[in-house]
């Protein structure tokens, strides 16, 4: 096996493609070989070579031991997104070896990485056998039962968990319990209702989980008796407003609105639960004898300056009723400056239009209640966010700009505000003022996952409007992908420590960071803003992304109020195409794209559209003997134009830059297609040119479009850092 030794000694020092050839040659000496099989199709992958490594599979699965399945194999296909592949590949290596404990928990491991619960079913069937004590094969038989009841609509594996689960009841632990409760649920919600009641009870005090099965059990058997029952039951002792819903739909249907009433008037100690109780019994009964109207009102009288009211007022507020919320703007303490934002927030919440200098003007008569910890939150600058997100509707000039110098005013008094923070960070990007949203977001000081839901509020079509903070913006990422290699590890930790209740958040956080779209999007850019920098792409990454369709979009529309986006939402559509759109001008033919269901996405810019439109053009095999490679090119779209002149009250943005670059980035992918020459250089060159000299005129006229802040300080930022970016897109053409 001295050629084995060659082979991982090349692939030590980095020579893949040497690795490969040495393994290729034994494979063709010897093609019933698992072990030369298992190489080829690693040094293949090693090399991002995805089509090798399907070819080579067929052979190598059935052939591979247990040794080169795990070396070999499994990393190959975790890495490629082949969950099909790495359940044939143990399955075939546990046949041969069904005795080897390391095999099935690394099967087990390589499935809840992935995020394949049927793979890690069948890991665990596996794993049984090896359970040598009665106390093992009960871990063992929990642990498989509770991947069953996690896995939908396989009603085979809701009747195998519920014969398995026979042999092991009583349950011992709440964890246990809440294993079998999920499979009696899978079976029928009244076995679950029964069980909990009866034989799990000793363990439902303790468990909110149990709690809230039992609760929706009773509801979808429609035990409304029951459900009345066990939410006054509850409520005696937890303040929570689940238990008053499920109550006051249990009243309406059993017709005991009164003693509901009653029951909910006794509970003072609950506060603004009880009362909002009362709202919402109201709407449900829908009478005079409990009039909506009365209970917001008294609601309000109580509640009106808790942070948040808004938000639990916004179920039951009409237009109707809110005229009877009072609060004015004669502040006397930080508790009505707190009434009066939350009665702003439901006027805009039905529509109302707010008026900008009315927010300045009351955020002024309140600054003196600011706290003197910097740290501590001040609802007066929601008037402020309330006046930006006004401003950012408008039609008027330069809107970002004023919203921007608001925000920053705001941030002087209340350093800390998160709100504010997220919103500058959209407002700059949105202007391209990439330095700035950056240093808000680092601000932030948001971590991990965060990172996978936050992030794309700077990585938004970065490789098209700042090209060069690509690699910025990956550094932060790259502990969450080091988190995700090591997924499957935590969910398998939870289940042998027996935190069985713990395991399905622990597996869908491993699942998001695996299938994360955000990850995908990001190494897209990586990749274009590669070529548009440097001219050397690395579209062979592109070949080990997983399905677009199963990508997993954890990303934050909800945080900040999403109105300065930079281009529209990039989703899978917008991945499929430009994948294919990568792949088709590396391999130089039309076949991927051919394979799409659609050429048209409204997730591409205009420009981006036309970039695509261009590529299946270049490649159409009639296009080809029509235009022979290295000419100019007689017919392709037409250049879609871009109305942009900051004399004309326009601001340089995300827009400007992503026609700029998506152009250039055009121009390139046509000469790596077909070497088909693009002349648009020259024209790029005059509209940078020409919005470089018209910067100091367009801060002169925003400047006089602002009332707030330090407006000076705020456009010689933007302005300067569009020099220096106009200044780097200029040298690329």
């Amino acid at each position: 096996m001295d050629s084995v030794r060659v082979i991982l000694q090349a692939v030590q020092a980095g020579n893949y493609d040497l690795a490969f050839q040495t393994a290729k040659k034994e494979v063709q000496k010897d093609p019933e070989n698992g072990t030369y099989l298992s190489l080829q199709l690693y040094t293949a992958g090693l090399m991002n070579d995805r089509q090798t490594v399907l070819e080579t599979a067929k052979l190598a699965c059935p052939k591979a031991s247990a040794k080169t399945t795990q070396m070999f194999l499994a990393p190959t296909f975790l890495k490629f997104f082949e969950p099909e592949l790495l359940l044939q590949a143990f399955s075939n290596a546990y046949r041969k070896e069904p005795t080897n404990v390391k095999l099935s928990q690394d099967w087990l491991d390589s499935a809840l990485q992935i995020g394949d619960l049927p793979g890690a079913q069948k890991a665990m069937m596996a794993g049984l056998k090896h359970a040598k004590t009665n106390e093992a094969a009960r871990k063992a038989c929990y642990q498989v039962c509770l991947v069953m009841a996690l896995i939908p609509d396989v009603p085979l594996f809701t009747d195998l968990a519920n014969k398995m689960l026979e042999k092991h009841l009583p349950c011992i632990t709440a964890d246990e319990c809440y294993v079998a409760a999920l499979v009696f649920r899978k079976k029928d919600q009244s076995k679950l209702v029964e069980y909990l009641s009866k034989e799990a009870q000793v363990h439902l005090e303790g468990s909110i989980e149990l709690q809230l099965l039992l609760l929706e059990g009773l509801i979808e058997t429609k035990d409304f008796e029951g459900v009345f029952n066990y939410a006054v039951k509850q409520l005696k002792s937890i303040n929570s407003f689940n238990y008053f819903e499920a109550l006051n739909t249990a009243a309406v249907e059993l017709q005991r609105v009164s003693d509901a009433l009653d029951f909910i008037n006794s509970l003072e100690s609950h506060g603004f639960n009880q009362a909002l109780a009362k709202i919402d019994l109201a709407t449900k009964v829908k009478n005079q004898e409990l009039d909506v109207d009365e209970q917001i009102v008294n609601y309000w009288s109580k509640y009106k300056s808790k942070l948040g009211t808004f938000k639990y007022f916004e179920k039951y507020i009409t237009k109707d009723n809110i005229s009877k919320l009072e609060a004015e703007p004669s502040f006397s303490n930080v508790n009505d400056v707190a009434a009066y934002v939350n009665l702003l927030k439901l006027r805009k919440f039905l529509g109302t239009s707010l008026v900008v200098d009315e927010l300045v003007q009351n955020y002024e008569s309140c600054k003196k209640f600011i706290p003197k910890e910097k740290t501590d939150y001040f609802v007066g600058t929601d008037l402020l966010l309330l006046a930006a997100e006004t401003m950012l509707k408008s039609e008027s000039d330069y809107k970002r700009e004023q919203a921007v110098c608001l925000l920053e005013y705001a941030l002087k008094a209340d350093p800390c505000n998160f709100s504010v923070k997220c919103q500058l960070i959209h407002i700059y990007r949105s202007l391209n003022v990439f330095s700035r949203a950056l240093h808000f977001y680092s601000d932030l000081s948001i971590q991990n996952l965060q990172h996978e839901t936050l992030g794309h509020w700077l990585s938004m079509r970065l490789s098209t409007t700042v090209p060069d903070q690509v690699p910025v913006i990956q550094r932060r990422l790259e502990k969450n992908r080091e988190n995700a290699d090591k997924a499957g590890i935590y969910s398998s930790t939870a289940l042998n420590m027996g935190g069985y209740r713990q395991f399905q958040g622990i597996f869908e956080l491993g699942t998001k960071l695996v299938w994360n779209m955000h990850a995908v999007l990001l190494d897209l850019e990586k990749i274009k803003s590669a070529r548009i920098l440097r001219g050397t792409p690395l579209v062979t990454d592109l070949y080990r992304l997983p399905d677009t369709s199963k990508l997993l979009d954890v990303r934050d529309y909800t945080t900040a109020v999403n109105i300065c986006e930079v281009g529209p939402k990039q989703g899978s559509e917008f991945l499929r195409l430009e994948i294919a759109k990568e792949l088709a001008v590396k391999e130089k033919n039309i076949q991927h794209i051919a394979e799409l269901p659609s050429r048209i996405s409204k997730e591409l810019t205009t420009i981006e559209q036309w970039c695509f439109d261009v590529i299946c053009e270049v490649l159409d095999p009639e296009y080809t003997n029509n235009n022979p490679e290295g000419t100019t090119p007689k017919t392709l779209p037409e250049l879609p134009e871009l109305d942009f002149s900051l004399q004309k009250g326009n601001s340089p943005d995300w827009e400007l830059y992503n026609y700029c670059y998506t152009i250039l980035d055009t121009v390139k992918l046509t000469r790596q297609a077909k070497n088909v020459h693009l002349d648009l250089k020259p024209s790029l060159t005059n509209l940078v040119t020409s919005v470089t000299n018209d910067l100091n005129s367009y801060s002169s006229s925003a400047s006089k479009s602002i009332k707030y802040g330090e407006k000076d300080k705020i456009l010689r930022i933007i302005v300067e850092e569009h020099r220096k970016n106009l200044k780097k897109l200029k040298s690329l053409l």
